[in-house]
C-alpha cells in the first residue's frame, strides 16, 4: 500500500501514519478515519503476451505478482516494500512519475489499488499517466482496479478506509485493507485523465465501491 505522500507503505495495520485500519481506529485513532463499506474483488488470470508486465506500486501484497509471477517487473516508491513482497517478479526501486523504460516497451501496465494514493496529488496522477502511456505499446493495455470514494460532505475525518477480499485465480482469498488521505474519487475521473493521454476504456466492471477498468493506448 501507499501513504498519502505517494510511497508505498505496510499493510494499514502496520502503520503509524495516517493510513490506519479499523484495529487502528480502536486503539485510539477511530475518529480520524471514515470506512467505507468492506468490498471485495476478484482478479482473473488476466490475457496477456509472454512479454513482461509493469505492476506500478507493486510492493505489499503483490497481488498482481501473485497471479502472473515471473512475467511481472513490479516497481515500488520504497525498497522495504518491494524487499517484503515474497513472489518470483522481478522488483525495481522506481519512481511512477519517471519511469526508466525506453518508448513502447510493455504490451501491458497494471495498478492494484494504487491510483488511489497518487490521484491526491492532481499533477502527480497526470504525470504517472503520462509516463505509463510513453511506456506502452500501440495497442497495449493498461489495466487498474481500484475505489470510489464518495464520502459525505459532513464527514470530517483525516483518512478514508476500506477493508478488501481479493480473490484470486487459484482459489488463494487475500485479506487486506486501504487507507488513504481524505478525498473523494470517481472511476471518471481515471476514465477522463486517460483520455487525454490516448487511453481509450475497452472494459469496465464495477462491484459496490470497487471497479476493474482495462485501457487501451490509441
Amino acid at each position: 500500500m501507499l501513504n498519502e505522500n505517494n510511497e508505498k507503505t505496510e499493510k494499514p495495520e502496520k502503520e503509524e501514519n495516517a493510513d490506519k485500519t479499523h484495529d487502528e481506529a480502536h486503539q485510539g485513532d477511530e475518529d480520524k478515519v471514515y470506512f467505507i463499506a468492506p468490498q471485495e474483488i476478484t482478479v482473473p488470470n488476466f490475457e496477456c503476451d509472454e512479454s513482461w508486465i509493469l505492476d506500478i506500486g507493486g510492493g505489499g501484497e503483490g497481488i498482481i505478482e501473485q497471479v502472473k509471477g515471473k512475467q511481472v517487473i513490479a516497481i515500488d516508491f520504497r525498497q522495504h516494500e518491494l524487499e517484503d513482497t515474497h513472489n518470483d517478479a522481478l522488483k525495481i526501486v522506481m519512481d511512477a512519475r519517471d519511469l526508466h523504460f525506453l518508448d513502447a516497451t510493455f504490451e501491458t501496465v497494471t495498478a492494484f489499488f494504487t491510483l488511489m494514493y497518487i490521484a491526491v496529488r492532481p499533477k502527480d496522477i497526470e504525470q504517472v499517466f503520462r509516463e505509463i502511456t510513453r511506456v506502452l505499446k500501440p495497442g497495449g493495455k493498461f489495466l487498474v482496479w481500484d475505489v470510489i470514494f464518495n464520502p459525505p460532505a459532513s464527514v470530517d475525518k483525516e483518512v478514508i478506509a476500506s477493508y478488501l477480499k481479493v480473490n484470486l485465480p487459484d482459489g488463494v482469498v487475500d485479506q487486506t485493507g486501504y487507507g488513504v488521505k481524505m478525498h473523494a474519487q470517481k472511476m471518471e475521473d481515471f476514465i477522463e485523465l486517460a483520455a487525454n493521454h490516448g487511453l481509450a476504456v475497452v472494459r469496465k466492471e464495477v462491484a459496490d465501491q470497487v471497479y476493474f477498468l482495462e485501457f487501451q493506448k490509441n
